[in-house]
């Protein structure tokens, strides 16, 4: 069977040759964000404020299971690197690899928990 889309090669996948299928997948598309890290204890806000690593925070932002990145610094801001490999078939043999670049910026800032002990805000729960 050939590919319905080019006619050249053997169709393996939904009537598609591998690089045809491969051809019609979206491209990995990444875009600068920005986050904030908290200037005493280094909790970083990404969603909410967790005691997470910048690393974390990447594989959260791009959501695939194989990627590896590289990270340089530059100041405030961080400028990743991400080749990403991924299989949308089981017939698939050689997973789609993709490179985006996208920055991270960061801007100093206190967390909740620490701009309240700054303040000197005081909270109990008493149970009579």
């Amino acid at each position: 069977m050939m590919c319905y889309q080019c006619g050249k090669r053997k169709a393996i996948i939904d009537g598609l040759c591998e690089p045809c299928f491969l051809e019609s997948k979206p491209p990995l598309i990444v875009k600068n964000f920005k986050i904030r890290v908290c200037k005493e204890c280094g909790a970083i806000y990404f969603k909410s404020w967790r005691d997470i690593s910048l690393e974390d925070v990447i594989k959260e932002y791009i959501n695939i299971d194989d990627i590896d990145f590289s990270i340089k610094e530059n100041q405030n801001t961080y400028h990743v690197t991400v080749v990403a490999r991924q299989m949308f078939h089981q017939d698939q043999t050689h997973p789609l690899v993709q490179q985006a670049q996208f920055s991270v910026y960061v801007k100093d800032s206190l967390c909740d928990h620490c701009s309240k002990m700054h303040a000197g805000y005081y909270e109990a729960v008493l149970q009579v």
